[in-house]
C-alpha cells in the first residue's frame, strides 16, 4: 500500500488551489449578479439615523451561484431558519480581490430584481482556516411606488 504524502502545502500551492477553484467556480457554476454597496457617506440621515431614500454605489458585477425561492428542505440543509427569497454563493477570493465587504445594508441584483442582504456569512470548505465561499441571504426589495 502506498504511503500518503502528508507534507504541508506551501503558500504557492494553496494559492494555486484557490485560483483553480475560483476559475472552475466562475466558468462552470456561476452566473453574473450585481452588487450595490450602500453608500453611508452620501445618504442623508434624520435625527434617528434613518433615511427614507438610501443611496447606493453603481452595481458591480460578481459571479455567484444563485438559488431562488429555496425549499424548506434546502434551508434546513443550509442551516437557515429565516425567510429567504434567494441565496447567493460567492467566492471569497473575488470579494477580497475587489475589496468588497458585504453588509446587511447592501443590495444584490439578479435578473433585474433587487434583493436586500439580510445575512452574509463565510461558508463551505476551508483552506488554512480561510473559507472559500461567502453565503449571502436575500429578501426581495419592496417595490417602490
Amino acid at each position: 500500500m502506498q504511503k500518503l504524502d502528508r507534507t504541508p502545502l506551501n503558500v504557492n500551492q494553496l494559492q494555486n488551489m484557490e485560483d483553480t477553484s475560483n476559475e472552475w467556480f466562475n466558468d462552470e457554476l456561476a452566473t453574473t449578479i450585481g452588487y450595490k454597496r450602500f453608500n453611508v457617506a452620501t445618504t442623508p440621515n434624520d435625527i434617528y439615523d434613518e433615511s427614507p431614500d438610501k443611496i447606493f454605489d453603481e452595481a458591480e458585477d460578481l459571479r455567484a451561484i444563485v438559488t431562488l425561492d429555496p425549499t424548506p428542505e434546502y434551508l434546513d440543509e443550509m442551516g437557515l431558519e429565516e425567510r429567504v427569497d434567494a441565496i447567493f454563493i460567492i467566492m471569497q477570493k473575488e470579494l477580497t480581490d475587489k475589496d468588497i465587504e458585504i453588509t446587511k445594508a447592501d443590495i444584490i441584483v439578479y435578473k433585474s430584481v433587487e434583493y436586500n442582504v439580510t445575512n452574509a456569512r463565510e461558508y463551505g470548505q476551508t483552506i488554512k482556516g480561510r473559507n472559500l465561499l461567502m453565503q449571502i441571504i436575500g429578501m426581495k426589495s419592496p417595490l417602490k411606488v
